[in-house]
């Protein structure tokens, strides 16, 4: 019976020792998200009042006071949430690094000498470069707008239930569309060759660059510049590959899923024909329709660099496995 493969993005959080350091920066960034909410109903009650003419300066005042407050408070909460987690993306990429300095030590000279400086700069500092944001930005943000997704649908619910489900129908095409670009049969392997070949032309350059002087004495220009060429066209050819793949269903999602009002205005319009929704409560479900997609487009964004956290992880993965090491 085969045991059950390690979650990479648990593992690597596994690195982070400050976990009170990661409590406040998630704690920050939910009254963040909370107070970004704020401006939304604002809006939507001033609009309210002003059609039902019953809108004062006072009460123009005292929303208009809240959605500053509340802007406010979500910038600083994010500023200092995302410090927080800063601080220990950085700590954890440092000790993944160490690690990785630890094993290279460890190698015979004769293996380790297989691969060449540049090779070892791609890995140690560029791959493991990857993990910067999901490290500083994962875990308090994709928490923090999970919350707030769900708030905001819930509040809506209780509103009108409708058009609650209304505003979930674009985020519902959004992920069939996304779903379409990850589903290929050989969508992981064409991103593993792209980052492949990422690192096989950045470290030929180092290479090319720190041996110009040899390679000039000995004659050797043309060969260590065809071998150069042949990197980057191969890096460009995979990058046109995995680009020409991924974005017209990124650009269909990025279409699609923040216009909730392409479902929510017809149906809203047909429910208060009808008499089944007031017009307060019309108005205030199309202002918090704004609210609904923002949070699944930034976790749609993390779905990229989880991929490649998994194409590398665990990073004794990215020194290749060598079948000797010295003691």
């Amino acid at each position: 019976m085969e045991k059950n493969k390690p979650n990479p993005i648990a593992e690597v959080f596994s690195y982070a020792h400050d976990k009170k350091l990661i409590g406040f920066s998630i704690f920050l960034a939910v009254i963040a998200v909370l107070s970004g909410l704020l401006p939304y109903f604002a809006a939507s009650y001033l609009v309210i009042g002003l059609i039902n003419k019953n809108l004062t300066v006072n009460l123009v005042l005292l929303w208009g006071l809240l959605a500053i407050i509340g802007y406010l408070l979500k910038t600083i909460c994010l500023t200092f949430s995302s410090a927080c987690s800063h601080k220990m993306g950085y700590a954890v990429m440092a000790e993944i690094r160490t690690m990785l300095t630890k094993k290279l030590l460890r190698l015979s000279m004769g293996k380790a000498t297989q691969r060449n400086a540049g090779e070892y700069k791609e890995i140690i500092m560029d791959e493991v470069e990857h993990l910067e944001y999901p490290l500083a930005h994962m875990l308090p943000e994709l928490t923090s707008h999970i919350l707030g997704f769900l708030i905001v649908i819930i509040y809506m619910f209780t509103v009108s239930w409708q058009l609650a489900l209304a505003s979930l129908g674009t985020l519902i095409l959004g992920f069939l569309i996304y779903g379409l670009m990850m589903s290929g049969k050989d969508v992981m392997g064409m991103f593993q060759k792209y980052t492949k070949d990422s690192g096989t032309m950045a470290g030929t350059m180092v290479e090319y660059v720190n041996g110009m002087e040899v390679i000039k004495a000995f004659g050797r220009t043309a060969s260590s510049m065809e071998k150069f060429s042949s990197a980057v066209k191969a890096f460009r050819d995979s990058m046109i590959a995995w680009f020409k793949h991924c974005h017209p269903f990124i650009a269909g999602f990025y279409v699609v899923t923040p216009n909730s009002l392409m479902l929510v205005l017809p149906i809203g319009m047909f429910l208060l024909g009808t008499g089944s929704i007031t017009l307060e409560h019309f108005i205030l479900c199309m202002f918090l329709a704004f609210g609904v997609a923002q949070p699944i487009i930034k976790i749609m964004e993390f779905a990229d660099h989880i991929m490649a956290i998994r194409c590398f992880w665990p990073p004794e993965s990215l020194l290749p496995a060598f079948p000797t090491e010295v003691s």
